[in-house]
């Protein structure tokens, strides 16, 4: 697994907008445990991403290492953590309290997790004088193997019309740790087999609010259930004019076979498909699938107007199915987001820069991008370079001449290109960096607004 596959995982997507609030950057104390920094650190990621948090009420972050060995480990407790605006929030380096953040006023803030002379992304805090009024955890049916690890996210809503995420404020309880354990973040590592229930408990003094429970399953490479267990292990969607494909990949886990069910999609939901019998916008009857069978199933939507959605599928939406405790519950794949362009035919090459982090490594004069590329057409897109502007004055257009590019030989429908590229400068001040796919202007694309990506670097 990647480096960059890694990060995705930890969930460190970051926004790509320059944040108004202003920062001081005085670290809470502490930190003298730091040893000489390790050569094969790369990185540091900080969650949770983009929390919102109860004036009041503590949060804790988690400082995560990347290593060149594709490997990570938890750093919390030896990095330096520092807040931008201690009006806001503060963060502890202090011995026992490693990342634990206390809020102060209301307001925005940017946290950062340091080691000597490396800085992780930064982390926009929100901190509301609003009481939540509803909680939610997402995703809320998992399957895991022992030893695998998952991140449930809790997100809120507030009496001010807000919603966000609060992962790190809610207490987290396992209904057996023997099956399942969770850390303060929300992080769930599989211990034994068997199903648990993982619950939020957001608590405040105008009254708690539970989150209804994620379901987690840890299973045995071994196990199969009696009856059938039919659930989707892939979604492709590709739209040509106002038409939208979706293409389902399914399978049958179980030991008997599945015959006569229904597959729906949903083109866009803010929350999971209601429980069977019901209906989708497109839908689609599979006949038979045997035991151990997988099968590729088209589900066409038509009149779709352009746009971005969070698309649903439902396997047996009639309930025609006797699946078990365990194989009902993972019928559900969703949100998958949706970008579909308008037209008519072949929408063709469309890439977008799906992931863009940013290094300061001082011993090597340089910082390092770390980008993905992601064809969202239905075509292969044809070479083109991909390039990374260090401070410009204002967003690039291509064509352009960037300070540092990578080539991009080929990309499939698809498929992600995983780049890494150094800029050798280190920044003095604050960097407003971008980076712009297809900086010579090479491709014709349906969407050109996905090609361009900031980050901003500090010193």
């Amino acid at each position: 697994m990647s480096f960059r596959l890694l990060m995705t995982m930890a969930s460190l997507t970051l926004l790509s907008a320059t944040l108004s609030c202003s920062s001081e950057w005085d670290s809470a104390g502490g930190g003298e445990g730091n040893t000489e920094l390790p050569s094969s650190l790369m990185g540091i990621g900080v969650t949770p991403h983009q929390p919102t948090v109860t004036l009041g009420e503590q949060i804790q972050f988690v400082a995560i290492g990347y290593y060149e060995d594709q490997t990570t480990r938890d750093i919390t407790d030896v990095v330096t953590w520092e807040s931008g605006l201690h009006s806001v929030i503060t963060v502890s380096s202090s011995l026992d309290e490693e990342g634990l953040g206390t809020t102060v006023g209301a307001g925005q803030a940017l946290v950062r997790a340091a080691f000597y002379d490396l800085y992780s992304n930064e982390v926009q805090v929100t901190v509301t004088d609003a009481s939540v009024t509803a909680l939610e955890v997402q995703p809320s049916v998992v399957e895991l193997h022992v030893g695998e690890e998952v991140q449930l996210t809790a997100e809120a809503s507030f009496t001010d019309g807000s919603r966000g995420n609060v992962s790190g404020t809610v207490r987290w309880v396992t209904g057996d740790g023997t099956i399942a354990t969770v850390d303060p973040t929300g992080k769930v590592t599989a211990a034994g087999l068997g199903a648990v229930d993982m619950r939020a408990i957001y608590e405040q003094p105008s009254g708690d609010f539970e989150a209804e429970p994620s379901l987690i399953e840890v299973l045995d490479e071994t196990v199969t259930i009696d009856g059938p267990d039919v659930r989707v292990i892939g979604l492709n969607v590709i739209g040509s004019g106002e038409t939208a494909t979706y293409t389902v990949e399914l399978k049958n886990s179980g030991g008997g076979p599945a015959s006569g069910f229904w597959v729906d999609v949903w083109l866009n939901r803010s929350d999971a498909p209601p429980a069977p019998p019901t209906s989708g916008d497109a839908y689609y009857f599979v006949d038979l699938l045997d035991v151990s069978e997988s099968v590729e199933i088209p589900i066409e939507l038509s009149g779709v107007v352009p746009g971005n959605y969070q698309s649903w599928v439902l396997v047996d939406s009639f309930a025609t199915l006797d699946e078990g405790v365990l194989g009902e519950n993972n019928n559900t794949w969703g949100p998958e987001p949706v970008s579909l362009s308008g037209g008519s035919g072949p929408m063709g090459s469309d890439i977008a820069i799906t992931y863009l982090q940013a290094y300061i490594q001082q011993s090597q004069a340089q910082v390092l991008y770390i980008i993905d590329v992601t064809n969202n057409g239905d075509q292969a897109a044809a070479p083109f370079q991909v390039g990374v502007f260090s401070n410009p004055s204002f967003p690039p257009v291509a064509p352009a001449i960037p300070d540092e590019q990578e080539l991009v030989s080929s990309l499939a429908p698809g498929e992600t290109a995983y780049l890494s590229i150094p800029v050798r400068a280190i920044p003095s001040g604050f960097w407003q960096s971008y980076v712009l796919a297809d900086v010579g202007g090479v491709l014709a694309e349906p969407n050109e607004f996905n090609n361009l990506a900031g980050f901003q670097v500090a010193p």
